[in-house]
């Protein structure tokens, strides 16, 4: 979970600063500042600074993890900024998200903090699931520090699958 815990439901979220906070969800699935899973969501121009989120998998800034449908438009994130602080889970550990299951968008995003795991581990995105519609993620950076003890780690995207997954 997180502040907004939309649960299953289609959310927007704008223009939200979070500060020194922590989401400490160690024994559990699917922690971020914002939420855990979103689904057909919007959320843009959010700004967390010095935060902390610990989660046993699943675990990004901004959310856990998009679990829209594939048929669906899917989750847009875009316009945030991560400066400071750590996320941290054993797998699909995002700057921004976790995982991505199908259709979405980060966009125009950075981060500036530690991201910490075993597998599937990425400065933007931890994972793109194997079964995920199209993912974009476009004009995004990080400037991370990456501590990871496994396979499919990277500064942008830790694990994905290519025929499904667009960094630009």
């Amino acid at each position: 979970g997180g502040y907004i815990g939309t649960g299953g439901v289609p959310a927007t979220v704008k223009n939200v600063t979070i500060k020194n906070s922590k989401n400490l969800s160690k024994s559990y699935q699917h922690a971020g500042m914002l939420g855990g899973r979103t689904t057909d969501s919007v959320i843009e121009n959010v700004y967390i600074e010095n935060c902390v989120v610990e989660a046993s998998r699943y675990a990004g800034f901004i959310a856990s993890c998009d679990a829209t449908p594939k048929l669906s438009d899917g989750t847009v994130i875009k316009n945030c900024v991560v400066k400071g602080g750590s996320v941290s889970a054993t797998q699909q550990v995002g700057g921004i998200i976790g995982m991505i299951e199908h259709n979405s968008v980060v966009e125009n995003c950075c981060v500036m903090a530690d991201v910490l795991g075993e597998f599937g581990i990425g400065g933007i995105l931890g994972c793109v699931a194997p079964s995920a519609g199209t993912v974009t993620i476009e004009n995004c950076w990080s400037n991370c520090t990456i501590n990871a003890d496994g396979k499919r780690v990277g500064g942008i995207l830790g694990s994905g699958n290519s025929s499904v997954a667009t960094v630009s």
